[in-house]
């Protein structure tokens, strides 16, 4: 049988407290489970894609420190989870149906831990796993952060966002401009925790190649910069400038706006 060569991920994970937000209720992590080499934030990372990788990007909400809480624990969670049952990844269906079940049973366990704790009452968080094996890319995704491939030039969102807004747009009564810059872009329909009675994850799978770029993001980079200025900083990405890339975008998140809190992680597909 066919076995494709092993592809080499480069990465590189930045998060920034933003100008006007006093906490960081963003987490971004990741962990490659072959070698059990753990991604974090501000170190440039080359692992070759032996067994299975995962990266996540969560973005916290609810009062006090509440959203931080259940940023880190549903990164967390979801790694540990996927870890221990990393003998079930087969293909990209044993892939979605595992993710699933981790999905809601994070969502049952921060729900359950609100509501034993009045401080954290409400808390939630949005969520965007990248799972990569072998040639594919498989995603699981809860909210409004975001995963973009950028291939040949082009930038392309793999992921919708859950909100009232994102569905104004796909139905065609929003530009992406429009949506980028409405009043309510906040809200979101789905979210780990939040309150919800039910979650509907969306999960997909997409073939990936060399020379793909995968950003994985949350909402202080979208809202801040316009998707034609994100593909034009990405145009000047090679494997070598990830770091800088990522600063990049960050400082012109910053530059343009800035008052949220501001994650991504940029990953760089060769072999």
């Amino acid at each position: 049988m066919f076995k494709p060569h092993n592809l080499i991920l480069s990465s590189y994970s930045i998060t920034d407290v933003g100008i006007n937000r006093e906490n960081n209720e963003d987490h971004c992590s990741g962990k490659d489970f072959s070698s059990g080499k753990v991604f974090t934030t501000n170190i440039f990372e080359s692992v070759v894609l032996e067994d299975t990788i995962i990266q996540i990007i969560a973005d916290g909400m609810g009062g006090c420190n509440a959203g931080e809480i259940a940023s880190e624990f549903a990164s967390h969670y979801i790694i540990q989870e996927m870890d221990e049952n990393k003998d079930q990844i087969k293909g990209s269906s044993s892939i979605h149906f595992l993710m699933e079940g981790i999905m809601q049973k994070c969502h049952s366990k921060l729900t359950k831990r609100s509501h034993q704790d009045k401080s954290l009452e409400g808390m939630g968080t949005t969520l965007t796993a990248a799972i990569f094996k072998e040639d594919s890319l498989h995603i699981s995704h809860v909210g409004d952060s975001r995963l973009y491939r950028f291939r040949d030039k082009q930038l392309k969102q793999l992921t919708e966002d859950q909100s009232p807004v994102g569905e104004l747009q796909r139905s065609g009564y929003l530009s992406k401009e429009a949506a980028r810059t409405h009043p309510d872009r906040h809200l979101i329909d789905q979210a780990l925790g939040g309150g919800l009675p039910f979650i509907n994850p969306q999960h997909k799978s997409v073939a990936i190649e060399h020379g793909d770029f995968i950003l994985i993001c949350t909402d202080g980079l979208t809202d801040s910069i316009p998707e034609n200025q994100i593909q034009s900083i990405l145009n000047g990405a090679t494997p070598n400038n990830l770091k800088a890339i990522s600063q990049s975008l960050v400082e012109t998140a910053l530059e343009l706006d800035g008052s949220d809190n501001i994650t991504l992680t940029l990953v760089y597909i060769s072999g």
